[in-house]
């Protein structure tokens, strides 16, 4: 019997990864930075945000293996 594909998209890289391992699914990760993002990556670490990735796509590629398409999600943390 086939495993099913869970859904994960939109959710916390870290979240989808545990999903993934439970039901013995392989991945890759590709990640990417959309351009408005890049220039002010470097200023979100200086004023203490930490940097949160988040699954943006997911598409089933040869040898059964779910590519997962992420990107920078960023949280302030409070002190």
């Amino acid at each position: 019997m086939e495993n099913t594909i869970p859904e994960i998209t939109a959710y916390r890289l870290e979240e989808a990864v545990a999903i993934l391992t439970k039901n013995c699914i392989k991945y890759s990760i590709k990640k990417i930075s959309p351009s408005y993002r890049t220039e002010s990556i470097v200023a979100e670490k200086d004023r203490g945000e930490a940097t949160i990735y988040r699954v943006l796509k997911q598409t089933l590629q040869a040898g059964n293996i779910l590519e997962l398409t992420i990107a920078r999600e960023t949280a302030y943390i409070q002190s």
